[in-house]
């Protein structure tokens, strides 16, 4: 998450500006990266917590996806987060399909 937020800072403060859909997206990816967990965890939503964890992977893969066209760096930044939800992601699934 920390990285995240330093790739957040580095695409604001880099010299191309990005669009505000792009922030926005961001911004989005940011919330939903910190909702998974409390939805996995604390609820036991294992179903829907998939669901979410899918979602945000997405928009973490665009988000990644449109901050390395405007500063390399960000998008690298931005990358042990989508590592992370795919790991955690997929622990997710295995125990949804073994309860």
């Amino acid at each position: 998450m920390i990285l995240f937020a330093v790739g957040i800072w580095v695409l604001t403060t880099g010299e191309t500006q990005p669009n505000d859909w792009i922030l926005g997206l961001t911004i989005l990816s940011l919330l939903g990266a910190w909702r998974w967990p409390i939805r996995l965890f604390s609820k036991r939503d294992l179903r829907n917590s998939f669901t979410l964890a899918c979602t945000e992977w997405v928009l973490i893969a665009l988000t990644v996806a449109a901050a390395s066209v405007i500063a390399p760096i960000a998008g690298a930044l931005m990358v042990p987060l989508a590592l992370t939800l795919t790991a955690g992601g997929f622990y997710n699934f295995v125990v949804w399909q073994l309860n």
